[in-house]
């Protein structure tokens, strides 16, 4: 069932990330586990039923799994209906959980992940990374410059990306696969930009150095920014940058506090 779907975007007409390749089938292969262990030895994914489903929601429920990974189990679970002929079969997500408003995932943020937030200058640290580690440095700048992931931060390139005026194309790593244009405003970007540029013409492909794949690249990362503090346990993290750039520019733009830094909303026609 897997072999012919599992590389394929939802409609069929795109290939999906390794990430995602890899994702769906750590999830189907969990699934089956669950279920034998919930009592249901299903040995034949074409007798999946209603109430495998149902089991499964309720065993995560009670998980306490958050609700944009329910969701996106659920998501999974709709994949695979509709491959072996049984979408029709199910209900609504959130029909099958006990607290149906578990299942409503918050697209705001409730409060501000930026570095400022937790009381670090982002420029100050960044310097003082560098000082342990500059190549992990340059991707926390371009992280704080353009609101980049690590991951599309790490994977970037500025002789392919950026136009050498006012546009940067992020294009690989992106969530989904999905290429999106960030403004290129400030002498401070472009100014981060040549050094990613001069690093990249080194490096021959990204800010990756050669000595790393993108996997080892990210616990590198990882461990370098844990010996700064900067974890999830501490509630800081490099994601947070991009929180950082988000909030910043809500601000710059409207002149009036971000709702996470408790500013209110906005007029609709502001």
């Amino acid at each position: 069932v897997l072999k012919p779907h599992l590389r394929r975007s939802a409609d069929g007409r795109k290939v999906v990330s390794h990430a995602t390749i890899a994702d769906r089938a750590e999830f189907y292969s969990r699934m089956i586990r669950e279920l034998h262990e919930l009592g249901y030895p299903l040995t034949d994914v074409h007798h999946l039923k209603p109430k495998h489903v149902a089991a499964l929601m309720r065993r995560w429920e009670a998980a306490g799994l958050s609700a944009s990974t329910l969701q996106k189990r659920f998501s999974y679970l709709k994949l695979l209906c509709g491959w072996i002929g049984k979408k029709s079969m199910l209900r609504p997500g959130a029909s099958y959980l006990a607290d149906p408003d578990a299942y409503r995932r918050e697209y705001a943020a409730a409060r501000d992940h930026s570095w400022t937030a937790q009381g670090i200058d982002p420029l100050a640290k960044i310097t003082a990374i560098a000082e342990d580690d500059p190549e992990v440095a340059r991707v926390l700048r371009l992280q704080h410059a353009f609101g980049l992931r690590l991951q599309e931060a790490s994977l970037l390139n500025p002789a392919r990306d950026w136009d050498g005026e006012g546009w940067l194309r992020v294009v690989a790593g992106t969530k989904g696969g999905r290429p999106r244009a960030v403004l290129v405003e400030t002498d401070a970007q472009r100014a981060v930009l040549a050094e990613a540029a001069r690093h990249a013409e080194a490096t021959g492909r990204s800010m990756i150095p050669p000595e790393y794949d993108l996997k080892q690249w990210r616990d590198h990362c990882y461990h370098v920014l844990a010996r700064h503090g900067v974890t999830r346990k501490t509630g800081l993290v490099s994601h947070g940058l991009r929180h950082q750039y988000a909030n910043d520019g809500y601000e710059e733009l409207t002149g009036e506090p971000s709702p996470a830094r408790g500013g209110g909303p906005l007029a609709a026609a502001d």
